[in-house]
């Protein structure tokens, strides 16, 4: 049985409140996923890039060339967290996003970080 499923059964017999956590089983070589938990996507995928152009609208000063990584988290809606490699005054720089994209398919920035 599951570590995390064995702990909630004994603070439920024990009346002690715990927080909630759901394992879903796959077929990977993980045990498990963690609901909410950031998952790797491909960074050709539309949602991504869809991601990489409302960031790139955002920041004019900016010119974003590639993602270099990104991930994908469900919350209510979507979170799409990457890494971009850009072009800003001439020179090459590397930025890091989160888009938000709600339940209606608005975007919003929620960080733009120069790393």
């Amino acid at each position: 049985m599951n570590r995390i499923v064995v702990t909630a059964t004994l603070f439920t017999l024990l009346g002690i409140a715990a927080p909630a956590q759901a394992i879903v089983p796959d077929s990977s070589s993980r045990s498990g996923v963690l609901l909410g938990a950031y998952e790797p996507a491909p960074a050709d995928t539309p949602v991504v890039q869809d991601a990489k152009n409302f960031a790139q609208s955002r920041i004019p000063s900016l010119t974003l060339v590639e993602v270099n990584v990104a991930y994908t988290q469900v919350v209510k809606g979507l979170n799409i967290k990457f890494v971009s490699t850009g072009v800003e005054e001439g020179r090459q720089v590397s930025w890091k996003f989160i888009v938000y994209q709600d339940l209606d398919g608005q975007m919003s920035l929620t960080l733009a970080e120069k790393i």
